[in-house]
């Protein structure tokens, strides 16, 4: 029902990342952002709205979208490319009929690499990719009752976002991006592959 992100998709994330990370000559020249220097460390915190490409055929009321956010820690490999441990929580999408409610919950932790490209001192534009590990818990409830089952389903999944930032100081900047993952779960008893993507923004500093 769903495409999968194809193993193609993650190379070309990551040819762009490698890509961006290689300044042209002229800008080899000039000196490199503080926020960028190689041997750094930073860390972000971003959050924002998510959206599950989910099928709510027949269902009374569907609600797809959540509350997302992500915590970072990067690594800068060069004054273009970084190494990044990421986890980030979904948000829940909520599906109920006929006194039946479904809510999804999906997080992953993932291992990839972001590579940017300073349009000028203040600018940047901004890839990431890499794979995620994938986890959903789903909770079936009846109206009066309350919760009647709960299920948790791991898996791996490649993910890829693109953005921009913005410097703000020294250390101090603003993150944009949208991200891109898939997130399997247990819906009715019968497993679901699902798209999810997500808008977020948030603060990042450099140590």
């Amino acid at each position: 029902m769903y495409r999968a992100l194809a193993p193609t998709a993650l190379g070309t994330v990551l040819v762009a990342a490698f890509a961006i990370a290689v300044p042209p000559a002229a800008q080899a020249q000039s000196q490199v952002h503080p926020q960028s220097r190689p041997m750094s460390f930073y860390t972000t915190l971003s959050g924002g709205i998510s959206n599950a490409d989910i099928d709510c055929s027949g269902a009374a009321t569907c609600h797809r979208n959540g509350t997302a956010f992500k915590l970072i820690g990067g690594w800068n490999i060069n004054d273009g490319l970084a190494a990044e441990v990421t986890y980030a929580s979904l948000g829940t999408a909520k599906i109920a009929d006929s006194g039946v409610s479904v809510d999804v919950k999906g997080s992953y932790v993932g291992l990839g690499l972001a590579g940017h490209y300073d349009i000028d001192s203040t600018f940047a534009a901004l890839v990431r990719g890499g794979w995620a590990s994938g986890s959903a818990k789903t909770t079936d409830s009846v109206a009066g009752i309350g919760s009647i089952t709960e299920s948790r389903n791991g898996t791996n999944h490649w993910y890829f976002g693109l953005g921009g930032r913005v410097y703000l100081t020294r250390n101090w900047r603003l993150d944009f991006d949208y991200d891109r993952t898939r997130v399997s779960s247990f819906i009715a008893g019968s497993k679901s592959t699902n798209d999810v993507g997500a808008f977020m923004a948030g603060g990042s500093y450099t140590f």
